[in-house]
């Protein structure tokens, strides 16, 4: 009788540590995927602030030659 029921908690937990296994697992692929986004999206802030900076430099260059115009 005491047997069975060490063989059963055996069993439940092996198969809890097969479901924790499984869900570390999970969160491990989802935390990637998530910080492949993060990359992602940092690459285009970066890509952004350079084509503010070059629409600033040339609008200060319009403005120079409108001066110039003037």
């Amino acid at each position: 009788m005491v047997a069975d029921e060490v063989r059963a908690l055996a069993k439940r937990t092996s198969d809890s540590t097969a479901e924790i296994d499984n869900l570390l697992g999970n969160l491990a692929k989802r935390t990637a995927s998530v910080a492949q986004q993060m990359h992602a999206s940092l690459d285009v802030s970066q890509q952004s602030v350079t084509k503010i900076g070059q629409a600033r430099s040339s609008f200060g260059q319009i403005r120079e030659s409108v001066d110039v115009i003037r």
